[in-house]
């Protein structure tokens, strides 16, 4: 599953944000042919990521409905369930690290928001649910922005 401007972002209850991993090559090493590339990424065990789905799809679905995010949610945990057990589930911004400069890269908190808008919901606080998803929504919908403008 995949999309071209931004990441599906229900994807990112899949991951824990202590788990990122953001390769920045330094100025010295973009000059050399064997740096490494600009990535951002987060690679997780194939279970984790099917019980952090199903956690967030069921706490979805009781505060939310069963549209939308818990859909999704359902949905890319019942595809997941057709790979061998023992796999890794690999949410990689791909050629989005184009749309950002490092810092942006750096202080994207995406995986942030999402644990954090799970956690208000999981304790009744939907103002600071919304407040998590609405800093989610407004810096992906930059990159949406800059996609277009492109």
């Amino acid at each position: 599953m995949s999309a071209n401007w931004t990441v599906p972002l229900p994807w990112f209850a899949l991951v824990d944000p202590a788990e990122r991993i953001l390769v920045l090559p330094s100025d010295d090493a973009v000059t050399a042919p064997e740096a490494p590339a600009r990535r951002c990424y987060w690679r997780v065990p194939i279970g984790d990521a099917l019980t952090r789905a199903d956690a967030a799809a069921d706490l979805l679905t009781e505060t939310l409905g069963d549209d939308g995010p818990a859909e999704v949610l359902r949905d890319t945990a019942r595809w997941l369930r057709h790979f061998d057990p023992g796999s890794l589930v690999e949410l990689d911004y791909g050629g989005l690290v184009t749309l950002m400069d490092d810092q942006t890269l750096a202080a994207d908190t995406s995986a942030e928001d999402v644990t954090e808008a799970l956690e208000a919901l999981r304790g009744g606080d939907a103002e600071r649910a919304m407040a998590s998803y609405r800093r989610l929504r407004d810096f992906w919908a930059g990159r949406a922005a800059h996609s277009r403008a492109n």
